[in-house]
């Protein structure tokens, strides 16, 4: 059986998660695949972010849905606990600059995942729209996931891309849909 690396947040045993350098070191390893994860700002601008909260990141507490992106933007996102001051010139990552790098990487594909405290700070529709602007230069490169199977609904009735539902576990209810 053939292995597949798949860039999960990038590789972030080596670099700050979700951050352009572990994504691009991934790539340049021989990932054809990565995933990330999307919230969306108080002023909504996409950025990269597992958490709904920077506070593993940089060492805040502030909440990305209720917070502006020129406030987060201005924080250093180097993961202090794990990398101390290493990678202090790091911000978070915008999905508009994800994009850029994939357009470098016409091979690779990107599973983005839809976080839910976005959907509920920002609602399905906005989030969507906001997702699908951002990543139609690279549409053909994306799947896009979420937990919220209503928003990947939304979002196939925008635009074919592949989804995907990710399940905390499988039961007879998720099979149905």
């Amino acid at each position: 059986m053939k292995s597949i690396l798949i860039g999960h947040r990038g590789e972030p045993d080596s670099w700050p998660e979700n951050s352009l350098l572990g994504f691009q070191s991934v790539l340049e390893a021989g990932a054809h695949l990565i995933e990330t994860d999307v919230q969306i700002t108080a002023d909504g601008i996409a950025i990269l972010s597992h958490d709904s909260s920077v506070a593993r990141m940089t060492g805040r507490d502030l909440q990305i849905t209720v917070t502006d992106y020129k406030t987060l933007r201005a924080l250093a996102a180097g993961y202090p606990e794990r990398f101390g001051d290493q990678y202090s010139n790091l911000h978070l990552t915008r999905l508009d600059e994800l994009v850029e790098l994939l357009q470098q990487w016409p091979d690779a594909r990107a599973f983005i995942e839809i976080k839910q405290a976005s959907i509920d700070a920002h609602g399905i529709h906005k989030v969507v729209e906001t997702v699908l602007n951002l990543i139609t230069p690279v549409l053909q490169q994306c799947i896009l996931i979420s937990f919220d199977y209503d928003t990947l609904v939304q979002a196939r009735q925008h635009c074919q891309l592949p989804i995907g539902w990710v399940l905390s576990e499988w039961s007879s209810d998720s099979k149905d849909h």
